[in-house]
């Protein structure tokens, strides 16, 4: 057992024209005796747990998931080959890819998909398993080309996290960027949520389903080009300054393409309206815009790998301003009155409720920003490390990443 456990899992996607249905799989387990069921297959984050009895302990070999609609953008190319929308799609997980388990799994995925017109696709092997079929090879010049992405990321009072937020946040992202409003939405792929135009009761609903619930969880969002979409945080409404939660305050961010944005002085310019605009109507205490570089830009969205930048910033707890430099800033009321005479002398542009100071008319990285200081007082600054680090397993292999660590500032205002 010892080495079953150190096995990684194997995934399946089965891809069906007709909705799957839960009768499927309860004729594949009573075809096999041993085995045991539990829940049931469904839309909306419907599972079904595959057991079977090992030296006398029931033990899970077979994680169902689904159904759930999928778009175009959500699948390989050879699934879209192969079958017509609309697409349904169930994810098997086998948890300890041993061939004996691997096998059933994939047993049970080719049921399925014989039973409602579908194919199953491995997604380590990047093919079609079942049926056996020859794919049209598909040249797309973008995909997975390298682009720098700017992004736009405001920081909230806890408070903040509500339907009047997230319908402020599409209202003044209607108004000033309408290709910036999610098209789709959710809190797992693929997205289940969808805006048509002009719509806001689907996305206040699904934000108003979170907040019922307490618990800490992430949209994500999708839009159209030149956006790509962004990530809605909404933290743990039961926070407690004692215990390792994730982050105490709500964060939104949304990401462009740097080929539009940084070479069109229109789309600059809105964004920065975009990013004032929604530092104050959202009572952002902090926000701020970066570049970051090697990110592959794709149908699907955004990808990233070992060389892909990922800009340092503000992560888990807020831990006061940080150190590094970015192109947009914005501090909002709980900082105004600790940072205004400092960022006098960098030509910060100053509102009731915030100070905005914007470093270059066009967006900047990391080194063309490496040498900007803002000059705040030291006891507010979080001051944030390159450092390395190392990871071993149980192979032997050892494995080095760069991370960012942040130290938490002397003076962190409180922002609700």
């Amino acid at each position: 057992m010892g080495e079953r456990r150190n096995l990684l899992s194997h995934d399946l996607e089965i891809v069906t024209k007709e909705f799957p249905e839960h009768r499927r799989i309860i004729e594949f387990i009573e075809s096999r005796p041993g085995l045991a069921l539990e829940g049931k297959l469904g839309p909306q984050e419907g599972n079904v747990t595959v057991s079977r009895k090992f030296k006398g302990v029931l033990e899970s070999i077979i994680h169902v998931w689904g159904p759930d609609e999928a778009e175009p953008e959500d699948l390989a190319d050879a699934i879209t080959q192969a079958v017509k929308p609309p697409y349904w799609l169930v994810r098997i997980t086998v948890p300890t890819a041993v061939k004996e388990t691997v096998q059933l799994g994939e047993a049970l995925a080719i049921h399925i998909a014989k039973g409602h017109g579908g194919v199953v696709y491995d997604p380590q092997a990047g093919s079609v398993i079942w049926p056996k079929m020859q794919v049209r090879p598909v040249s797309r010049s973008s995909d997975r080309e390298r682009i720098r992405v700017v992004t736009l990321a405001w920081y909230l009072p806890p408070a903040q996290a509500s339907k009047s937020m997230a319908q402020t946040f599409l209202q003044t992202t209607r108004r000033l960027c309408p290709e910036a409003v999610p098209v789709r939405f959710g809190l797992y792929h693929p997205l289940q949520g969808k805006l048509k135009t002009g719509e806001e009761q689907p996305f206040l609903d699904a934000v108003e389903q979170v907040l019922q619930k307490g618990r800490a969880d992430m949209f994500e969002l999708k839009a159209k080009a030149p956006s790509f979409g962004g990530m809605l945080w909404i933290p743990d409404r039961n926070d407690d300054p004692e215990k390792s939660y994730p982050s105490n305050y709500v964060k939104l961010d949304l990401d462009f393409d740097g080929r539009v944005v940084e070479f069109d002085s229109g789309w600059c310019d809105r964004i920065v309206s975009l990013f004032l605009d929604l530092a104050r109507s959202l009572k952002a205490f902090y926000a701020n815009s970066y570049v970051a570089r090697g990110i592959f830009a794709s149908r699907g969205g955004l990808g990233y790998d070992e060389i892909s930048e990922h800009y340092p910033g503000p992560g888990g707890r807020w831990k006061g301003i940080p150190s590094v430099p970015y192109w947009l800033n914005w501090f909002g009321s709980p900082y105004l009155p600790l940072v205004k005479d400092a960022l006098k002398a960098v030509g910060g542009l100053n509102f009731e409720d915030g100070v905005l100071v914007r470093l270059g008319m066009k967006p900047m990285d990391f080194d063309q920003l490496r040498s900007s200081h803002l000059g705040f007082p030291p006891e507010l600054v979080s001051d944030m490390r390159l450092v390395e680090e190392e990871i071993k397993f149980p192979t032997g292999r050892i494995v080095r990443n760069d991370k960012w660590e942040a130290k938490s500032a002397q003076v962190i205002p409180n922002f609700g």
